[in-house]
């Protein structure tokens, strides 16, 4: 499989519904070979916590926090 990161991290939801209709297991599966690598593992690292974050942001978490 030929493949930029941006565009293979660009496969992985943004969203909890858009998660529940894309399978991204495969997506994980090759993140997690790639990632082997300390220099690779750290720019994964980076940019899994920013797609977390906009998945975050997406959901309405302040909401089951403060309960």
């Amino acid at each position: 499989m030929e493949i930029t990161f941006p565009a293979l991290m660009a496969t992985l939801p943004d969203s909890e519904e858009e998660a529940r209709g894309k399978p991204y297991l495969v997506t994980l599966e090759a993140l997690a070979k790639l990632s082997s690598e300390r220099a690779m593992f750290e720019v994964l690292l980076t940019r899994l916590l920013n797609k977390l974050d906009i998945v975050i942001q997406s959901a309405d978490y302040p909401q089951l926090i403060n309960h």
